[in-house]
């Protein structure tokens, strides 16, 4: 399936556009553990605004979960469940603007055309519906779009915010905005799409292109006009970098960083069947700072059932040879999944002290039911009577 082109009016030269980031739901403190994430989506925001302006339009960007504003305002307690044996009430919340902070924001912008509102995720329902109403306050006028995870997972409810029109997938034109910076720190696209069907994850629908990686002269060119710019950290985006298909060019853009004097990160991990001795020694070469290589579950019957290929053979030759190539054990960590309706308590715990006990950092992945995915066909009983914001990783 190809993205699908915009159905929407898109705006002209001289057009003020207001590109909007709703508050996220959290749940107590914990919400923080993944704040990191916040910063890289950051960057595609602005690579989205920068399109825009390439259009001629005039664009302000309100990030509501990273504005310096932003506040963690009490929305009351929710249960958690289902699959908590004993359910608890834990407090829930919205992290970014409050309501009248982003009707201000909104209000002190002149001649407002068009508000593209942007989600990440489905258990944003409830922000995402009360953003819609502080800008139809707002913005009267405006055209309202809204894009991203939540209407491409939930087309038919995220109409029901009232917005002018919706975009599901992709915007295909944007994916000619390579880089995106924030002081230091840089975006460089490598590639999209993902090969693979796990049971759990919903990339074929919300990266809804033919896995590809772009040309490496061109990867490479980027990362050095941001190097050029003050970057010092790159962020090398791909859904599935070290797929087998993509392997080749992908060692050339990280043959290329060796001699680099900025640090990359990578997106997502490794799968362990592609980590060789040789893929090792360019990443230790290029300054990788650390490697992720997922393992999910120890049971076998359960990673079969998400559809994950690799077995415990594969990943501990995977982790002896980035330690071969110079790695240390502290940069190496392995995800692994609670939560999942296939799991019990003690498969989760097994499987994190296993990895601890192989000397790799456990990086504990709370499942949420992601709308549209296998899992969600599979175990939709479970989830049919909560609303989508109960479906948050940590209830």
């Amino acid at each position: 399936m190809t993205p699908a082109e915009p159905a929407f009016p898109l705006p002209g030269a001289g057009d003020t556009v207001v590109l909007v980031v709703p508050p996220t739901m959290v749940v107590e403190y914990r919400m923080l553990l993944h704040a990191s994430r916040a910063y890289s989506d950051h960057l595609h925001y602005l690579r989205l605004a920068r399109w825009l302006e390439r259009r001629g339009a005039r664009v302000h960007l309100v990030d509501c979960p990273l504005d310096p504003d932003a506040v963690i305002s009490f929305r009351g307690s929710r249960r958690a469940g289902p699959h908590t044996v004993e359910p608890l009430d834990l407090g829930c919340g919205y992290q970014g603007l409050s309501r009248e902070s982003l009707r201000r924001r909104l209000e002190s912008i002149e001649s407002v055309r068009q508000v593209w509102i942007s989600s990440q995720f489905t258990f944003d329902r409830e922000p995402i519906h009360e953003t819609v109403r502080v800008v139809r306050q707002a913005c009267p006028d405006a055209l309202l779009l809204l894009g991203g995870v939540y209407p491409t997972l939930c087309p038919e409810d995220a109409l029901s915010t009232g917005v002018d029109h919706i975009h599901r997938g992709l915007l295909l034109a944007v994916e000619d905005v390579s880089t995106a910076r924030v002081d230091w720190r840089s975006l460089v696209m490598l590639g999209r799409g993902c090969p693979n069907r796990c049971s759990f994850c919903s990339s074929r629908h919300t990266e809804n292109i033919r896995h590809h990686i772009r040309a490496p002269d061109d990867i490479l060119a980027d990362i050095e006009a941001e190097e050029a710019r003050g970057a010092g950290v790159v962020l090398l985006y791909h859904a599935n970098l070290f797929a087998r298909s993509l392997l080749g060019d992908a060692l050339v853009v990280l043959s290329g960083l060796a001699d680099r004097d900025v640090s990359p990160i990578l997106y997502n991990g490794l799968e362990p069947r592609t980590v060789t001795p040789r893929v090792a020694e360019i990443l230790y070469r290029a300054g990788v700072p650390d490697v992720t290589i997922p393992l999910q579950t120890l049971s076998r019957e359960i990673a079969k059932d998400w559809s994950r290929r690799e077995g415990l053979r594969d990943w501990r030759r995977a982790i002896d040879t980035l330690l071969e190539a110079g790695f240390s054990a502290d940069q190496i960590s392995t995800d692994v999944i609670v939560g999942h309706p296939d799991q019990s308590f003690e498969e989760a715990v097994r499987t994190a002290c296993w990895v601890w006990s192989q000397g790799v950092t456990p990086l504990l992945n709370p499942y949420a039911a992601t709308p549209r995915t296998p899992d969600a066909l599979r175990h939709g009983d479970r989830f049919a009577s909560m609303g989508l914001e109960e479906q948050h990783y940590l209830l």
